[in-house]
């Protein structure tokens, strides 16, 4: 792909709740912790799975709906959504203003919740596949920019959309599907003339979903074709479809937003503070953007991590929270290959820009002091197999290196002066690319410093489920990580009245230190009415032995949360309590 650049303690937007009709696409399949109800909803998908203020949205929900309407909860506060007459669709209003993105939506009655689904939100009008569309004379005609969305239907399913491009004017097509849609899908783009020549074939730009980019020399009129292979591979030989395999394009020939560097935004700068923002600018990379594209931070929500803009260009980029401290010297190592830091932590980005490259990066080290370098890239969706070397430069002795951690390819080491040492000493740091690959995908950004006892607190669902009258189990799995000993307290927060849950201590050694059960105990009634809840609460382990009287005054050591992939994670887990 050759586009060009110019030169997540998270705050939590306001959530809101809305009796309304609605559904979901369900994107994983997740367990009931308690017996079985009769009629569950259940929603298998939402489509279209996009919105855009250009033009009011139905959606059709595709799933068994036993009630209705429904209710939905969101994480933006921003997007409108209102039941249609006819049962099974939603009516959805984007602002104008609104910036794109995602809104997480959770659809409920009175027993049962969905998981949590992503409704894409798109500042370009939303253009919805028709079939047939397969032969090159059925392309659906398409005016740019366009934000596609469609389904490939059955197994040889192709869709095809005829656009016009200029003479002069680069034409950028982005695919979204196996990423935040869940598509089990690997997709494949191609460009071709109306005589089907392929001009531009692209796969596996952004994980498994492609990019491409083209310059056309005339006024002319072209095909975008997309098909997909089954993620997971099987015997079947062709190309592959079904009800899931959902996508969305964008396609246009004015500014389109890929990515931005940094991969990592501190917290402060999340928020909306400035902090060390100055010494952090974000740039931009994509297609058709000016030298002077401001990008701009959308704050956190319970859901989404930072999420980077650039109006007014096509798209949007998630961010990482980087690891809580102090200071970070950030470091843009935009046309350079070395660096010497004189402070830790840091945060150093760039790409690799040939196969040989080596960012080399000078670091002082403390003696008795452990350290760490993690580098960003495959995880936020880009190109680099990164490979972390640590070296003594007085002697060459290699003090640490990595090429792997985790199913992402990212590199992580951890590296201290050697024992003998008595005072600070530099070291020299070399992220390369392990099989030399290299050029505008190929960005990354690395955080070094010193390593901290972490923990981290996770649940194995986004929703639980109690009858009233009878209780629930919730296990929290346990992370100390990095000689992490606390004492913990864990606790349930948010809880209805009418339900309770005891407090729970994970030792610093033994079972309970890697995992512990809440019992969340539901009343048959409140107030003398029924007990029914749809709603969030929040698991929290503070430092032991902390009451509950003195949690506001005592910050949280951890919040279990459950991770959704892409960078998006849930700090609030729901919770409902059904009639019996």
């Amino acid at each position: 792909m050759s586009l060009t650049s110019p030169a997540r303690s998270s705050r939590r937007s306001e959530a809101r709740f809305a009796t309304l009709s609605c559904a979901a696409i369900a994107i994983n399949v997740l367990p009931v912790w308690a017996g079985a109800i009769a009629q569950e909803l259940t929603a298998d998908r939402l489509f279209p799975p996009a919105a855009s203020a250009t033009a009011e949205a139905t959606i059709t929900i595709e799933g068994k709906l036993p009630q209705w309407p429904l209710s939905v909860w969101c994480d933006r506060s921003d997007i409108t959504i209102r039941a249609a007459e006819e049962s099974g669709k939603l009516i959805v209003q984007v602002p104008a203003e609104a910036p794109p993105g995602v809104a997480w939506l959770r659809l409920h009655d009175d027993k049962s919740a969905s998981a949590l689904l992503p409704l894409l939100i798109e500042t370009a009008p939303v253009t919805v596949a028709t079939e047939p569309n397969d032969l090159l004379t059925e392309a659906t005609r398409v005016e740019l920019p366009a934000a596609i969305v469609g389904k490939l239907e059955k197994g040889g399913d192709i869709d095809s959309f005829s656009v016009a491009v200029p003479a002069g004017q680069r034409l950028v097509v982005s695919v979204m599907a196996n990423r935040i849609l869940g598509s089990p899908m690997d997709a494949v783009l191609q460009l071709t003339d109306l005589a089907g020549n392929v001009l531009v074939q692209t796969d596996d730009t952004r994980g498994l979903d492609p990019q491409l980019s083209f310059t056309s020399a005339t006024d002319g009129q072209y095909l975008i074709r997309l098909f997909a292979f089954p993620k997971d591979t099987n015997s079947t030989i062709g190309y592959a479809g079904g009800a899931n395999y959902l996508y969305r394009i964008h396609a246009t020939t004015g500014p389109q937003l890929d990515y931005v560097l940094p991969l990592l935004v501190s917290a402060e700068r999340a928020a909306g503070g400035n902090g060390e923002a100055d010494a952090a600018p974000l740039r931009p990379f994509g297609g058709n953007l000016a030298d002077n594209t401001p990008v701009r931070i959308l704050p956190p929500t319970s859901v989404s991590p930072p999420i980077a803009v650039a109006p007014p260009a096509l798209g949007w980029f998630p961010l990482t929270l980087a690891p809580p401290a102090a200071a970070i010297a950030w470091v843009d190592l935009a046309a350079e290959d070395t660096a010497t830091l004189t402070s830790l932590p840091a945060v150093v980005s760039g790409h690799i820009e040939q196969p040989t490259t080596v960012k080399k990066l000078t670091l002082p080290l403390e003696p008795g002091k452990k350290y760490r370098a993690h580098a960003f890239s495959r995880a936020s969706g880009l190109s680099v197999d990164s490979v972390i070397a640590v070296v003594d430069p007085t002697g060459g002795a290699q003090l640490a290196r990595n090429d792997d951690t985790g199913a992402d390819r990212d590199a992580k080491a951890d590296f201290n002066l050697p024992a003998a040492a008595k005072e600070t000493a530099a070291v020299e740091l070399r992220l390369s690319d392990l099989v030399g690959g290299h050029g505008y995908g190929h960005g990354f950004s690395l955080f070094v410093g010193p390593i901290e006892p972490t923990l981290r607190m996770t649940v194995a669902a986004d929703r639980f489920r109690v009858v009233a009258g009878d209780k629930v189990e919730i296990p929290v799995s346990i992370q100390r990580l990095d000689g992490a000993t606390q004492l913990l307290r864990v606790v349930a927060e948010g809880l209805p009245a009418g339900a309770t849950c005891e407090a729970v201590t994970s030792e610093a050694k033994g079972d309970s230190s890697k995992e512990v059960k809440l019992t969340i105990q539901a009343a048959a009634e409140a107030a003398g009415m029924p007990l029914r809840f749809q709603g969030s609460f929040r698991i929290v382990a503070y430092p032991a032995p902390a009451e509950p009287a003195a949690a506001t005054s005592v910050a949280p050591l951890a919040i279990a949360v459950r991770e959704l992939g892409d960078g998006f994670s849930l700090a609030d887990p729901w919770l409902t309590i059904s009639p019996p």
